[in-house]
């Protein structure tokens, strides 16, 4: 994953989030690579419904992500509907989120519950 991961995220992967990591992926191809293969075809294919309608929904994305581009992110951020909230974060990767903001996230989701 070396080539996948930015200095901002590999000094995040070590130790037990790293064996966490690892079970993970392990456990997300144990049945096969369909799913994985269902995730990279969805970049290039229609989603089957309209972004703009999507407002109870929050993207969290870090500029420093090297296994979804930051392009993406940007593009799914100006698709939805103005109702979602954007967290386009210049200073993150695609691990460091979830390591060090894991409880903003949860709690941003928790909004579209209540």
């Amino acid at each position: 994953m070396e080539t996948l991961l930015p200095e901002t995220d590999r000094a995040h992967l070590s130790g037990e989030f790293a064996d966490y990591v690892a079970e993970c992926l392990r456990r997300g191809v144990a049945h096969g690579i369909d799913g994985w293969v269902d995730d990279c075809l969805a970049f290039a294919r229609d989603w089957g419904f309209d972004l703009e309608g999507v407002e109870r929904v929050s993207i969290w994305h870090g500029a420093d992500d090297l296994m979804v581009p930051f392009g993406h992110g940007r593009w799914l951020a100006n698709a939805l509907g103005p109702g979602a909230d954007r967290r386009l974060l210049y200073d993150e990767g695609h691990l460091t989120i979830l390591v060090g903001r894991i409880e903003e996230v949860v709690d941003d989701a928790a909004r579209f519950v209540r």
